[in-house]
């Protein structure tokens, strides 16, 4: 049998999760798993960034070099569809749980919902209300100090 690795366990549960979701699409589910997995993608990067550095990436391009068949991520997050807290030192800068604590997410996560990385790798989907409720320091008011 063939071991399965955590970001493929993480993708086949969301897949799992949005095609059984009420209400959407075979089109927005695919989206969304796609969206998901890329999610995924840029947490396992960053977890390597800072295994390597003792921090986050300090931009997409850093990001970059940890990223394993993940060009796809990498072109959503330097096209402004993702957006990342960058130089984040987990779990310093989470000070609530870190499964807790947003790290990247869609763009459009804050207004109207949208799949979201936590700190500690994992992505969600959330609604605008959920999402407007994340606490931790990389949020202070509410919203990312920095989205470069």
């Amino acid at each position: 049998m063939r071991a399965v690795s955590r970001g493929q366990l993480v993708a086949w549960l969301a897949l799992a999760c949005v095609l059984t979701s009420p209400g959407c699409s075979s089109q927005e589910a695919a989206a969304r798993a796609k969206r998901t997995n890329q999610l995924s993608a840029i947490g396992i990067g960053y977890h390597r960034c800072i295994d390597v550095t003792g921090k986050g990436p300090a931009d997409a391009d850093e990001l970059g070099k940890y990223l394993v068949d993940a060009a796809d991520a990498l072109a959503a997050v330097k096209a402004g569809e993702i957006v990342v807290i960058w130089n984040a030192r987990i779990p310093t800068d989470c000070p609530d749980v870190p499964s807790y604590t947003v790290l990247a997410y869609e763009k459009d996560a804050p207004a109207r919902g949208g799949v979201v990385l936590m700190c500690d790798g994992t992505a969600h989907v959330l609604t605008a209300h959920q999402f407007g409720l994340r606490p931790g320091s990389l949020f202070g008011d509410r919203r990312p100090l920095t989205t470069r």
